[in-house]
């Protein structure tokens, strides 16, 4: 059937609600705070058993991503328990990222999941 606006008019529309999205912007990312020292453009967002702090890295955009229920972290989109580490890198991973977590009242809870997932992954590629 060809639309016209005719028989535009006479079609009728079931009301309906649009779908809500609100549980995904009630968990808002935030500046990481500058009283930890850390970087001004930083980011830190948790949601669920994630979370996930951006910042500047070597003059790129990085970030590091931890998977609390998987156990998991990923640096640049790449699981740590797959990449050989630079200095750099074990640094922003062991003595930053516990700053950053430090520094966020949510974050706090999974300083020790983190901190225990990064020991372990270190152990075992060494």
């Amino acid at each position: 059937m060809k639309m016209t606006e005719k028989n535009l008019s006479t079609l009728e529309f079931e009301p309906h609600e649009p779908p809500t999205l609100a549980p995904i912007y009630e968990q808002k990312s935030r500046r990481v705070s500058r009283k930890a020292g850390l970087q001004v453009d930083s980011l830190l967002a948790v949601f669920e058993d994630r979370l996930t702090y951006t910042f500047i890295d070597q003059e790129a955009v990085a970030s590091i991503h931890f998977d609390r229920k998987r156990q998991e972290i990923f640096y640049r989109g790449h699981n740590i328990r797959n990449m050989q580490l630079s200095p750099e890198q074990k640094q922003v991973l062991m003595e930053i990222m516990p700053k950053v977590l430090k520094s966020d009242e949510r974050s706090m809870a999974y300083l020790a999941d983190y901190q225990a997932t990064l020991a372990r992954v270190l152990a075992d590629t060494k």
